[in-house]
């Protein structure tokens, strides 16, 4: 069992309480504890009156013991769907100012293409063109 302050503890049934009104805590820990591309993970098994639940944050959601009795294949479960999870307006907006960058991208991955290709000096050259072309398309974008 890992420790888990009165906040966490508090925060994570009230979620529960929310999600399964029905159902009444009899127990609750926190069994482990994740960081994954910058998120936090906590698991937590959950004893009510009827059954066994994993509560796991960072995108909190509940998942049924009886669907899945291994914590890691609920944890491998939970990080992939929220990765999946539509992104936030932020990370869209973020998105956007990638955009103009798409030409720099081409123009890299064609350079990139014409190196693995190159077999002889002019060949060469020409990636050598291309890198230059890359750089200013850089610099008018940015």
């Amino acid at each position: 069992m890992l420790k888990a302050t009165e906040e966490e503890i508090e925060e994570v049934r009230e979620y529960f309480e929310w999600q399964a009104p029905d159902l009444e805590v009899t127990f609750m820990q926190k069994v482990y504890s994740e960081i994954v591309l910058n998120t936090h993970h906590d698991v937590w098994d959950i004893h009510t009156n009827k059954d066994r639940w994993w509560v796991i944050t960072g995108g909190t959601n509940l998942y049924s013991q009886e669907q899945f009795p291994n914590m890691d294949l609920a944890l491998t479960f939970h990080i992939g769907l929220i990765l999946r999870i539509p992104r936030t307006d932020q990370q869209q907006e973020d998105d956007l100012r990638i955009l103009p960058f798409g030409p720099v991208f081409q123009k890299m991955e064609e350079a990139g293409t014409a190196v693995t290709q190159a077999q002889n000096l002019a060949d060469y050259q020409a990636v050598g063109v291309r890198c230059r072309e890359v750089l200013l398309e850089l610099i008018g974008v940015a």
